[in-house]
């Protein structure tokens, strides 16, 4: 009796830890932690690997793929950090503010995440149903931007 009791632990703590991996492997989030909010509203399910942050700079068109996992899940904490309330400007108008860009996490099957801005705005759209919804770009979040602005150019994902 003994025995079996300790056989039956021990394979349900392997197929837990299996379980695990398996979840740390193939999605950006944890089912146990994963919280929605205006970033991430759709279920974790749907953030399934890879996801890949997609940089498409206007005039002239130039797109960049930013596919690290750790950047990925860091420009995301850094956009939650960022949510605002209020109304939001068109700044693009403005010829100072720069380039014009759209960022978008992406998976294989769907586009998860959209961000509307200027290269030297402090703030930007996230493009939700309900509307825009402004973020504050902290220095850190910009300059990842600007890193990613000045890497070479990739192609599109199809």
């Amino acid at each position: 009796m003994k025995r079996s009791l300790i056989i039956a632990g021990v394979l349900v703590i392997t197929l837990l830890l299996l379980a695990g991996f398996y979840i740390r492997a193939a999605f950006v989030f944890n089912p146990l932690t994963f919280t929605k909010d205006e970033i991430t509203d759709l279920p974790w399910t749907w953030y399934k690997q890879p996801v890949v942050f997609e940089l498409v700079m206007r005039d002239p068109k130039e797109v960049r793929r930013i596919s690290d996992e750790a950047q990925v899940r860091h420009v995301i904490d850094e956009f939650r950090k960022g949510l605002r309330s209020g109304a939001l400007e068109d700044s693009c108008a403005n010829t100072e503010s720069g380039r014009p860009f759209d960022l978008l996490l992406q998976s294989q099957t769907a586009t998860l995440l959209q961000v509307k801005g200027c290269e030297n705005d402090d703030v930007v759209a996230l493009q939700t149903n309900d509307g825009d919804v402004p973020i504050a770009l902290s220095s850190n979040l910009k300059a990842i931007l600007q890193d990613w602005r000045s890497e070479e150019t990739l192609p599109s994902l199809p």
